[in-house]
């Protein structure tokens, strides 16, 4: 440009100001064998960046065609194939995000213009260009030569360019006799329960005629759902999935074969197969369904074994395939070889797990268990604590102004919660003017405040006892309350005795 040039363009909005007069003013000064490459940069906004895209990329294909020739013109087995699978699915993926076909890019489209990326989608009727592009689709698309499935794969890829909700047609190539069944993958896992959706589709270059189609378990022979001469044959259906398997009837003419499952099974799981004949062709896809099971949350229970030892067992049932269980101690280290783990066949298909830590007499703290289902990469954790003996405890005294004695027993590091009660020498329980007080500590273990008020004047022997339910086990200590006369008289032996031996 012999004259500098200032264009005024919002990175918000590209559509608003100079920014297309900013493009031709580039496009006119670049070597031709830049400018594709700069139309290819350019954001999908309007049908002349789109045009634009399209001669660029006719250039393209052709390039890519002289390529897959050259490598069939050598004479080795396969290498036409591989060489062939490699260039057209790099050629795809770079006209897939040439066109802004890639789910992050219609997702920024889709934002100025209110709607959702299905609702963009829906307008074109060959889905298979939203899917990831890789050499098992390509694989499926090659039922011709590379440089006719370059053309024939070009047509869809380019009938799809959004602008501001529409789509505008290009129209560049045809291929007569062209039929595919494919579907957006063919593995699915799921948790037994859920409902299932197989996106599934065909595409006829021709208009199809007594469209027959049907879904099939491999290996069982059961007939999933079958739909011929425009309704669905229930009377041919396998039992067990007449009123959960069902197909889209009104969609089907249009090329949608899905397949819906409701509530899957574990017994799902298998090979299926998608079947359609037309008078315009025939194909089939085979997908693979895996279902697996969430058990329960782990139940625990513990006891002491002749040794002392504590043994905490961790189960849960429900589980499919066979989970893993891992063990952490309260630093989160793994403490799992130290166990042992068992697992059974329940009747219901599912597996009950079992699995069992020892611990030496003495230990304390908390455990927690992880069992893992490998398939659904999901899990259940639980946190127990070791059933503990406390420390002490030990017993405080004070006089009220009323001259009534309170006797605090305390002690910490219990677990779970103990059982707390008050003694006189005859053994009666004393009940009344107790109060106890049970704090949670930060590491699990409960602490215990337990007070009792007695009667001015009343003297004798106190026991506090704490007892463990769970190990059976406790700790108790003995208070003497004096009478106000042995009191009075103690306390005036000391000070006698203290004043004796002040004045030598």
């Amino acid at each position: 440009m012999k004259d500098e040039c200032v264009f005024l363009i919002s990175r918000e909005d590209l559509d608003k100001y100079e920014f297309p007069e900013l493009c031709s003013a580039v496009d006119a000064i670049l070597p031709e064998t830049k400018k594709n490459v700069f139309s290819f940069s350019l954001p999908n906004r309007s049908i002349d960046v789109i045009k634009k895209k399209q001669e660029g990329l006719k250039i393209f294909i052709h390039g890519v065609a002289a390529a897959s020739a050259g490598c069939g013109a050598i004479p080795i087995p396969g290498l036409s194939l591989a060489c062939d699978l490699a260039l057209i699915t790099s050629a795809l993926l770079f006209m897939h995000n040439v066109l802004g076909l890639n789910t992050s890019a219609i997702e920024k489209l889709a934002k100025p213009l209110g709607k959702s990326v299905s609702e963009l989608r829906a307008n074109t009727n060959d889905t298979w260009i939203f899917e990831e592009i890789n050499p098992n689709l390509v694989q499926m698309l090659l039922m011709w030569n590379a440089t006719m499935l370059l053309l024939t794969a070009a047509e869809p890829v380019l009938d799809f360019v959004p602008v501001f909700g529409a789509i505008f047609g290009l129209g560049l190539f045809a291929v007569p006799g062209l039929f595919l069944v494919g579907c957006d993958s063919d593995r699915f896992i799921l948790q037994a329960g859920d409902d299932l959706i197989i996106p599934c589709y065909f595409y006829s270059q021709n208009e199809p005629q007594l469209i027959t189609v049907q879904w099939e378990k491999l290996g069982a022979g059961r007939l999933v759902q079958r739909y011929q001469i425009n309704k669905t044959l229930f009377d041919q259906l396998d039992p067990d999935y007449r009123n959960r398997a069902q197909m889209f009837e009104k969609e089907i003419a249009e090329g949608n074969v899905s397949l819906r499952l409701d509530n899957v099974r574990l017994s799902d799981t298998g090979t299926y197969r998608l079947n359609v004949n037309a008078t315009s062709g025939a194909g089939h896809k085979d997908i693979t369904i895996q279902v697996g099971a969430i058990g329960r949350s782990p139940r625990f229970y513990s006891f002491v074994t002749k040794k002392n030892d504590s043994v905490l067992v961790c189960e849960s049932t429900g589980w499919y395939p066979v989970p893993n269980v891992t063990w952490q101690n309260p630093a989160w280290r793994n403490i799992t070889k130290s166990s042992q783990t068992h697992e059974t066949d329940s009747r219901d298909g599912t597996v009950w797990v079992r699995s069992a830590m020892t611990f030496p007499s003495g230990s304390k703290g908390s455990s927690t268990c992880t069992i893992w289902n490998p398939l659904l990469h999901q899990g259940i954790s639980s946190t127990y604590t070791l059933p503990a003996i406390g420390y002490g405890p030990y017993i405080q005294s004070r006089v009220t102004g009323g001259g009534r004695s309170v006797l605090t027993c305390q002690s910490s590091g219990w677990y779970p919660t103990p059982e707390v009660s008050w003694h006189n020498d005859l053994g009666d329980t004393m009940t009344r003017f107790l109060l106890t007080e049970l704090t949670n500590s930060t590491d699990g273990s409960v602490s215990v405040k337990s007070s009792l008020k007695l009667k001015a004047g009343l003297s004798g022997n106190y026991t506090c006892t704490i007892w463990n339910p769970v190990l059976e086990q406790g700790l108790f200590h003995r208070f003497t309350v004096l009478s106000e006369y042995t009191h009075r008289l103690s306390v005036c032996v000391i000070v006698g005795a203290c004043y004796h031996w002040c004045m030598l």
